[in-house]
């Protein structure tokens, strides 16, 4: 039995969003460290604005506070960018630092393990390199390290199905798929 995944444009943007969304879930530390520093960031710019804004309306600018002023909307805009945004920039730095040109990507799981064949060339990882599973958003996220993973979509997904390959993935690897959200279990299984 073989499972075949072909992404005709390699990984997409959202691909790599979902991936840093649960790169953060099953870190120990990160799921809360993360989104609490996430919500630091967005308080801290709404305030620094908000601060920026007062110093204008009192007439900050007679006093000679323009300066101020003009520094705490500006690192008040960008704590406000990073607290709302850190997913997708985080996504950006991941395309930044991944192979230009990989063109199509074909993932295919069978017997002997899991080949990833590319433009750039072809990969064979034997089942035991990998040391994580996770399955979110209906995309399957095959961990090599704690960095670094195969991303299958499961609309991607031309040979085999969904609910046979959980079971195909857990009885050759031994490594279980961490189900994160909602309705993941549901679509997996059926």
């Amino acid at each position: 039995m073989a499972f075949t995944f072909f992404l005709p444009d390699g990984y997409s943007k959202a691909d790599l969003v979902n991936l840093n969304r649960v790169h953060t879930k099953l870190g120990k530390i990160r799921r809360w460290l993360i989104p609490a520093l996430r919500v630091v960031f967005t308080l801290g710019g709404i305030f620094l604005i908000w601060c920026a804004a007062l110093l204008l309306a009192f007439d900050g600018i007679a006093d000679g506070m323009l300066a101020s002023i003009i520094v705490f909307f500006l690192v008040g805009v960008l704590w406000l960018l990073l607290g709302l945004f850190r997913y997708r920039i985080s996504a950006w730095n991941s395309r930044r630092l991944t192979l230009k040109g990989l063109g199509s990507i074909t993932v295919t799981l069978d017997g002997d393990g899991v080949e990833e064949i590319c433009d750039k060339g072809h990969t064979h990882y034997a089942y035991e390199a990998f040391v994580k599973a996770a399955c979110y958003r209906d995309t399957l996220f095959l961990f090599l390290d704690k960095n670094h993973a195969l991303i299958l979509p499961f609309s991607a997904m031309t040979q085999g199905t969904a609910g046979e390959l959980e079971d195909f993935w857990v009885q050759h690897s031994g490594v279980p798929i961490r189900h994160i959200g909602k309705n993941n279990k549901q679509h997996v299984n059926g």
